[in-house]
């Protein structure tokens, strides 16, 4: 699975490379929860207007286990491109 996200401050590109798989079990579905309703916003929301509770069956949530990540910016930037591998 790849997954890109550009921020607009940094002017970056952060690519992240990984193995995806579901996180279904119960502590994992809490803890994520926690984490997003008491996280500020504009990162953290509350996730019962979506989801009612962490035990919703359609509350899902993708693990991904990043085997490359890639920092890079604009062509114009004078910043080094970074590059982070798994080890095997």
């Amino acid at each position: 699975m790849e997954v890109s996200e550009f921020s607009e401050l940094a002017e970056e590109f952060v690519t992240v490379r990984g193995i995806a798989s579901w996180a279904d079990d119960q502590p994992s579905r809490d803890r994520i929860w926690t984490l997003y309703r008491e996280t500020p916003p504009p990162l953290g929301y509350d996730p019962a207007v979506f989801w009612h509770s962490p035990t919703n069956p359609a509350f899902g949530l993708l693990r991904i286990d990043p085997t490359r990540v890639d920092v890079t910016g604009l062509a114009s930037s004078p910043k080094p491109r970074l590059v982070w591998r798994r080890q095997l």
